[in-house]
C-alpha cells in the first residue's frame, strides 16, 4: 500500500541506502532506471543514472545515459549494456 507519510522518492532512496550499506557497496556501484519526474531523487542517489527514451524531458537532460528503448526495451538495453561492457 502507498505510505501517507512519505512520498514515493524519499522511500526509493531510504531503500536503496539500507540496501547499500547493508552490502557494503557505494552508490558509485549502482547503475538506476526510471522514466518520470518521481525518479529524479532515486536517480540522483545512484552512481549511473539512466532515463529511458521515454523519459521526460527533465530525466533525459539529467541522466548519464539515455536508452534508444523505450519502457521495457531500455531496461533490456541498459541490462545488455551491463553485461556487455559494465557501461564503460
Amino acid at each position: 500500500p502507498r505510505s501517507t507519510l512519505f512520498p514515493y522518492t524519499t522511500l526509493f532512496r531510504s531503500g536503496l541506502c539500507c540496501a547499500l550499506e547493508e552490502l557494503k557497496l557505494s552508490r558509485d556501484n549502482v547503475a538506476g532506471i526510471g522514466d518520470a519526474e518521481n525518479d529524479h531523487v532515486f536517480l540522483d542517489s545512484c552512481g549511473c543514472a539512466v532515463a529511458v527514451a521515454n523519459s521526460v524531458p527533465t530525466l533525459k537532460q539529467r541522466a548519464d545515459i539515455v536508452t534508444n528503448g523505450t519502457r521495457g526495451a531500455g531496461v533490456i538495453e541498459l541490462i545488455n549494456r551491463l553485461i556487455d561492457n559494465d557501461l564503460s
